[in-house]
This record gives C-alpha cells, sequence and structure tokens, in this order.
C-alpha cells in the first residue's frame, strides 16, 4: 500500500513540476556490463525502446589484439553513472517511478559484470525498486520481441556470436533446453581470427569495421564461392558445432599461399563454410525437435545473425520445417541494454522467481562467469540425422537438398 501511495505522490508531483509520466506504460531501465560494452537502456510494457545507448572502445582493442577484462571494467565504472543519468533525462523519468531495474549477471567476464550488478542493487535500493537479474543468452534469444509482435514461446533459437554457438528451444523466459552447442570456437571467432590474419582491419576501407563484417562485404565482391574449399566438415556428433576447425583450415591456407590470394573469393568461401556447418547442425537439430514441440519461428540472434548471407542460409532451412526466422536489426544483434529490458520484461509477465523484489534485495547479486542458458538435452539427439544436408545447396537461390543416410 505504501508502494502505490509514493507512487501517485510522485505522478503528482511531476505533473506539477512538468516531468512527464507514461500512464499506459512502465519502464524498465537495462544495464549490460557482461563483456566490453557499456550499455544502458530504456524499454516500455509495450517493448517500445525508448533509451538504448552503449559506448565501446574499439581502439583499444584493436591496439591490444582483444579484449582486457580490467580495461572494460574500468570503462564501466567510469561511464555507467552518467549513462544511466543521461537515459533518465531524456525521457523525463525519475528512477522512482521505474518498474524494475534489469541487469545481466551471467554469463560474461566477472570483474565486468560486478560493475552493472552494483549499479543495479544501489538504484534499487535508492529508489525502492525491483531487480531483475538476467541470463544474457537468453537476454540474446528474446531480442526480436522489441521488433515483432509475432513471435510467441515456444520458439527455436540459433545464438551464433562471437563467444557463443547454441541451439536451444525457448519454453519460456526461464526455461531452455539446449540442443546443439560449439565443442571448440565460435562462427564470430572464426572470422575475427581469419580477418586479423589477413589484417583488413588496416585497410582505410575497413578502419572502424569488425573484421567478420569486413569479410562479409569482400565476399559479396566475389563471383565464386568454392575457389578455396574446406576438403571435409567438421565430424561432431548431434547439432554440436566445430568452428575451430574451420578457422585452423583457413588460417593455414592463409599462410600456405604467402599472401596470393584472390581476397574476395576466398572471403567468400571462409562465409560459405561457416554458413554450410551452422545449416547443416541447425537440420539436425530440427529434425529432431520437431518431431515433440511445434514451435513456429526460428530466432537467430548474436553478432553474427547480422550476416545476411547466414541468415538467408539459414532462412532456407527453417522453410523446409515450416518456422519462419527471425532475426533483430544489426544494431540489436550485438550486445545491448535493450535486450536485457525486453528480456526482463517477459521474466515479470511470466511472475518468473528470478525477479527480486525491493523488500528482499540483498547485500550482493552473484556474477556467473559461466552458466549455461538451459538444460543439456544434446544427448537425447541421435549421432547423425537421418537425412544429410548437401552443403552446396546452402548457398544461392537453389533449393535445399537432403540426401538420405541409409540407416
Amino acid at each position: 500500500m505504501f508502494r502505490l501511495t509514493r507512487r501517485y505522490c510522485l505522478k503528482l508531483l511531476q505533473s506539477q513540476s512538468g516531468i512527464a509520466t507514461r500512464a499506459s506504460s512502465e519502464v524498465v531501465l537495462g544495464v549490460e556490463t557482461s563483456c566490453d560494452d557499456t550499455a544502458v537502456a530504456l524499454v516500455s510494457s509495450d517493448f517500445k525502446i525508448l533509451e538504448n545507448h552503449r559506448i565501446a572502445n574499439r581502439n583499444v582493442q584493436n591496439n591490444l589484439g582483444g579484449i582486457c577484462p580490467s580495461i572494460s571494467a574500468d570503462q564501466h565504472r567510469s561511464t555507467i553513472d552518467s549513462l544511466v543519468s543521461e537515459c533518465l533525462d531524456r525521457q523525463r523519468i525519475r528512477a522512482a517511478d521505474l518498474r524494475a531495474v534489469a541487469v545481466s549477471d551471467r554469463p560474461g567476464l566477472v570483474i565486468c559484470l560486478k560493475t552493472g550488478l552494483g549499479k543495479a542493487l544501489s538504484l534499487a535500493r535508492d529508489s525502492r525498486l525491483d531487480v531483475v537479474p538476467v541470463h544474457h543468452m537468453r537476454a540474446h534469444a528474446m531480442t526480436p520481441f522489441l521488433t515483432s509482435d509475432r513471435l510467441r514461446f515456444p520458439f527455436v533459437c540459433l545464438l551464433i556470436s562471437g563467444g557463443h554457438s547454441l541451439i536451444c528451444l525457448a519454453k519460456d523466459p526461464d526455461h531452455f533446453e539446449i540442443y546443439g552447442e560449439s565443442i571448440a570456437g565460435s562462427p564470430g571467432e572464426a572470422f575475427d581470427k581469419v580477418g586479423r590474419k589477413l589484417r583488413l582491419h588496416e585497410w582505410k576501407e575497413f578502419l572502424n569495421v569488425h573484421p567478420g563484417a569486413a569479410i562479409e562485404i569482400l565476399a559479396k565482391r566475389a563471383c565464386d564461392v568454392s575457389k578455396y574449399p574446406v576438403k571435409s566438415f567438421p565430424h561432431t556428433a548431434g547439432a554440436d558445432f566445430d568452428f575451430y576447425s574451420l578457422r585452423n583450415h583457413y588460417l593455414t591456407k592463409i599462410q600456405q599461399c604467402k599472401g596470393d590470394l584472390e581476397l574476395p573469393s576466398f572471403c567468400a568461401s571462409v562465409q560459405f563454410s561457416v554458413a554450410a556447418h551452422t545449416c547443416s547442425k541447425l537440420h539436425a537439430a530440427l529434425e529432431f525437435i520437431m518431431k515433440s514441440h511445434r514451435p513456429e519461428h526460428l530466432v537467430i540472434s548474436g553478432g553474427v545473425a547480422s550476416n545476411q548471407y547466414i541468415f538467408k542460409s539459414i532462412s532456407k532451412i527453417c522453410a523446409v520445417y515450416g518456422l519462419e526466422a527471425i532475426s533483430p536489426p544489426p544494431e540489436l544483434c550485438t550486445d545491448n541494454a535493450a535486450m536485457i529490458a525486453a528480456a526482463a520484461w517477459k521474466m515479470i509477465e511470466h511472475k518468473s522467481n528470478s525477479v527480486v523484489p525491493y523488500a528482499s534485495l540483498p547485500d550482493t547479486l552473484y556474477a556467473h562467469g559461466r552458466f549455461p542458458i538451459g538444460v543439456d538435452k544434446r544427448k537425447e539427439l541421435p549421432k547423425r540425422p537421418k537425412k544429410r544436408l548437401s552443403m552446396k545447396s546452402v548457398h544461392g537461390d537453389s533449393s535445399i537438398v537432403f540426401y538420405n543416410c541409409g540407416r
């Protein structure tokens, strides 16, 4: 009763002082500091992004050759307060009028996660708010709720990024099942290593472009995706990936050719191989999942989801199984705080036990460096699908082709 009365009084004061209120929808503030991006966002209960801000220092990463956790944590500590204030000020919202504070707490770099968790708890205590700890990868899976009103649980999700490769079934915001994951490497890391080996980041054209995006740009200029083929794709059980083998194949090829490469064709071959391997394992997972579940959508999320060639290839597999492929716009495929807030709204809607009420706020929230997205179901899959995918058929506008495995 006290809280309702307090909110009513705040709204009365705001109406007299000219501060905007949102009678039709409440607002959640999202905080994301799981890795190198410092991000804060405001998302309303009708999944409208009111503010979405992110700070990332790519120049430091390029100079160091990768992410330094301590430097990223320093960035979070020095910018998080101003980002939160900027979001609230721009929307003329007081922290006390928020529905909750959502924050990523797993998985990620622990030293970085702690900064976001500390800010969320501090804000919640000062403004008497609930806190919603959010699984970072589940948030990626639920990102399309921000842009699509068609998406419903359950849905299949393919998460492909620089640090993750997962195929899972999202039953609701708190219950995911894993049917495939990478046993070595990730597609984003493969693109990154190959791009850096080619020194694409030193090209004037690609100075502020991620190596993976540079490979996609060059691949569009190629006429042939098979000039630098993989002799044999990785052999992994079920729907598990192995991008490490693909990465090493092309790194070795660069070393052998000693600069004598037709770069557009080489990049096209790399991109095709990643797409074909991904599609092959997605087929293996869907062949099994669709026997006992009836999802209508497949969400493709994570940084690599912004690659249009890979998205088109995956969409062809989805069509075979009667699924609609949905992917967030590129700016929401990478780490951001809007997806954290969106996931929190879904958790609130489903009355998730993970939501921490103000009255039960702990002294600290634990940051998990590693934490599975859900229950591991991979052992239930057969080692090989009943039908084998023709890798060549994922390219271009040709129809998907399968071969019987003779079992």
